[in-house]
């Protein structure tokens, strides 16, 4: 169990993973406590900047120890910015409506890009866009 964010070691590989959907009016909030109503029940799901210092603390604790990320992330959300590390222009062909949230760049969590920089994953694996996207990012020499 990763819970909201969290990493852990499968067999000597490192999984790591952060729960939820960002929505900038409740990333800075707590979570909310039951019993939910309708608004409260929406903004459990959403991510909280104090999961990814979690993430982040976890980065800081692997360079230390070992020098290695995380082999394995998870996440609902894309990375902000991630289209720009493969092919932008099939993924705006295949969903047009993308265009304007990567435009501006909005397609995603804002915070998970740095996420990836500091864990340095092999592989991250995100859903919440409900299609194939592929990307290459080069970090600190590892690809």
């Amino acid at each position: 169990y990763l819970g909201h964010a969290g990493v852990i070691d499968v067999c000597g590989i490192r999984v790591g993973g952060l729960s939820g959907i960002f929505k900038g009016g409740d990333a800075h909030r707590s979570y909310p406590s039951p019993p939910y109503n309708s608004q409260t029940m929406r903004s459990a799901y959403h991510t909280r900047t104090f999961e990814m210092r979690k993430l982040e603390a976890f980065a800081e604790v692997f360079r230390g120890a070992d020098g290695r990320g995380v082999d394995v992330m998870m996440s609902h959300d894309w990375p902000v910015g991630i289209t720009k590390f493969g092919d932008e222009e099939q993924l705006i062909r295949h969903k047009p409506y993308f265009e304007q949230d990567i435009a501006t760049n909005s397609l995603g969590n804002p915070h998970t890009l740095k996420a990836l920089r500091l864990l340095r994953p092999s592989y991250w694996f995100a859903a919440h866009l409900h299609c194939y996207f592929h990307g290459v990012v080069v970090t600190e020499g590892i690809r």
